[in-house]
């Protein structure tokens, strides 16, 4: 899978209008881009994109997310990532849900040539009010590391958690983690941000991500870290 086709076409998806009036087909969502760039002493670029888009239908939640990095210092490129990811929620009533999801990444600097993994349970929402919202999820899983040369598979335990709080009319910050546990390995993941409305569609948005491997391939790290400030576009 070619990561840039995939966060093409998830664009396409959700930038396709509507039959009537000018809603971006029942999505709501952003699309974040930011750039940073140094000269003098030094010579450097970072550009960071996202694309995350949500969708009820009844009883069923559609997301997806796209997500990419890549820093260049002079004329040699020291980091590229890539990431696209989706997930179907099937209510249960007020507070249950059933959840599938699935993910790819794609680090040119993490040792992996690419990982995958899927996933399917149980969800409960702890909490529901107009400026809170608190869900847990837990189920079995599949995680897929593919190596130059080599590939692992291996079966999972997969529990994530996400939070989100709007502590201002303009203003939300939001927290989601997920950690895939396998017999001799955890794969988790962190990614908080901070969005602040400029006016009804833009907005600044602050965001870390982090991401962590236990049992990273020889001469790597265990994890990888991006901050990004960016300007998001919301629909």
């Amino acid at each position: 899978m070619n990561a840039r086709i995939a966060a093409s076409l998830i664009a396409s998806i959700l930038l396709t209008p509507a039959a009537h009036g000018n809603d971006v087909a029942g999505w709501a969502g952003s699309i974040d881009a930011g750039y940073t760039a140094s000269g003098g002493n030094s010579d450097s670029s970072t550009l960071t994109g996202a694309i995350t888009g949500r969708k009820s239908v009844g009883k069923l939640t559609h997301q997806l997310e796209a997500r990419g990095k890549n820093t260049a210092e002079g004329n040699l490129r020291t980091s590229e990532s890539y990431r696209v990811a989706g997930k179907e929620d099937i209510a249960l009533g007020e507070l249950n849900y059933l959840f599938v999801t699935a993910a790819w990444d794609r680090d040119r600097f993490n040792g992996f040539e690419w990982q995958a993994s899927a996933a399917a349970g149980y969800g409960h929402k702890l909490l529901q009010t107009s400026a809170q919202q608190l869900s847990v999820e837990i189920g079995p899983g599949y995680h897929h590391d593919e190596l130059p040369g080599d590939s692992e598979d291996r079966a999972v335990v997969y529990a994530a958690a996400n939070y989100a709080w709007q502590f201002a009319a303009n203003a939300q910050v939001s927290q989601k983690a997920s950690a895939e546990q396998g017999d001799d390995a955890l794969v988790s993941r962190s990614l908080s941000e901070l969005a602040v409305k400029m006016n009804t569609r833009l907005a600044l948005k602050f965001t870390l991500d982090i991401r962590r491997t236990d049992t990273p391939p020889p001469g790597t790290r265990n994890s990888d870290r991006t901050t990004a400030l960016a300007l998001a576009w919301t629909y």
